[in-house]
């Protein structure tokens, strides 16, 4: 069992393997780890500026961290992929193949690149990584959650366009509908009042001929 101020140590290096129980190996790969990230070279330190803070497609890197009592220069947890950085291609020998073995139990892949690709080109290291994370069939959760969000609000809004359209349409009509009613009743009144006029004028015609006629008896 790890001492206290060897847990101190190890949840400062390491704070997701912090926990009781920790193999003594595993509590001296943490150590190494700690030390790792200070030592960085100016590959990984060109290639981490790229991978920190969720620049990689939103996903998550870290860098220089234990996995058992291996350490990894870069890893995505979410994706289970390794990135490991070499002067050249690693050799196949017993050590290696019992890392590589133990970290494929853990469910991770792992990618070798060389310094000298990082140095030259690190847009074609990045795209090599973005090619494996998409052929892991890995998503990235903020923007699958996000997307559908964004989808949903734009069915939405269009929605609330579509209605806003059909009630302007019915408001019009029925804005024309009493415009032309109004418009009938004016007319309506216009005439009645003009049958009005002729009325009392053909009256009173009728009533000034019947005077005349009777004037012309006497």
């Amino acid at each position: 069992m790890a001492t206290a101020k060897e847990k101190k140590t190890l949840k400062a290096a390491a704070p997701e393997l912090a926990p009781q129980g920790l193999t003594r190996g595993e509590r001296d790969a943490a150590q190494r780890a700690r030390k790792l990230r200070r030592q960085t070279s100016a590959e990984e330190q060109q290639l981490w500026h790229q991978l920190r803070d969720k620049q990689l497609d939103g996903f998550r890197f870290r860098r220089q961290r234990p996995i058992g009592k291996y350490i990894v220069d870069f890893v995505c947890d979410e994706a289970k992929l390794i990135i490991e950085l070499n002067d050249k291609l690693p050799e196949s020998n017993p050590v290696e193949k019992a890392r590589a073995a133990f970290l494929k139990t853990r469910g991770y892949k792992v990618i070798s690149m060389l310094n000298s690709e990082v140095a030259t080109s690190i847009k074609t290291g990045l795209e090599l990584i973005r090619k494996h994370l998409k052929a892991d069939g890995s998503t990235n959760t903020l923007t699958d959650v996000a997307e559908p969000k964004l989808k949903s609000k734009s069915k939405v809004a269009s929605k609330t366009t579509k209605v806003a359209k059909i009630v302007s349409a019915e408001i019009a009509d029925e804005t024309s509908a009493t415009t032309k009613l109004a418009t009938k009743k004016t007319a309506v009144k216009k005439l009645g009042a003009k049958t009005t006029v002729a009325k009392k004028k053909a009256v009173a015609d009728s009533g000034n001929a019947a005077s005349d006629a009777s004037e012309s008896d006497k």
